[in-house]
């Protein structure tokens, strides 16, 4: 849990980092946190955005950081990125995307670039090989490669674990 808290907190500080330039004027701007769904993982994160907002500033910088729930489907994250796209004080949406190939959903993370915001996807990623560049990053485990690692003999992984 104290991890999670921890991963929250380092997403909402990267987020201010890139906000930070576009926040000159007087209004606050908000950084949005669009989780995938329901999950004791995103309650978490929820309240580490929380900590984060208060710990670090956000409002001395004119933002503030907000976690949103999508209903679980890609119908309602296609909405929710449109709705954001129409919103003049978002300057940065984390995304958790719930299918990776969905082109609809990588259609609205680059009209939000295209606006200035950043989009960032954590957690779960849009397909590398075709979309990499509809979001300016990727915070996450890559489970294939990890996978992959976690398979091989330890001197191939990891060579001090065979010497030990």
């Amino acid at each position: 849990m104290r991890l999670l808290r921890v991963l929250a907190v380092l997403l909402a500080c990267g987020f201010s980092l890139l906000a930070l330039e576009g926040c000159r004027g007087s209004s606050t701007k908000r950084i949005i946190i669009l989780t995938n769904g329901n999950s004791p993982f995103w309650d978490a994160c929820g309240v580490g955005v929380q900590e984060a907002d208060t710990k670090l500033g956000l409002q001395k910088a004119g933002l503030k950081a907000v976690v949103e729930t999508n209903d679980g489907t890609d119908g309602g994250q296609i909405k929710k990125l449109r709705q954001y796209g129409t919103q003049n004080d978002i300057v940065a949406v984390g995304l958790s995307v719930n299918t990776a190939g969905n082109d609809a959903i990588v259609e609205e993370m680059n009209k939000l670039r295209a606006r200035g915001i950043h989009v960032v996807t954590i957690d779960s990623d849009v397909d590398r090989e075709m979309h990499r560049d509809a979001r300016d990053a990727f915070i996450g485990t890559d489970n294939l490669v990890g996978g992959i690692e976690l398979g091989r003999p330890p001197a191939v992984c990891c060579p001090r674990a065979a010497t030990t």
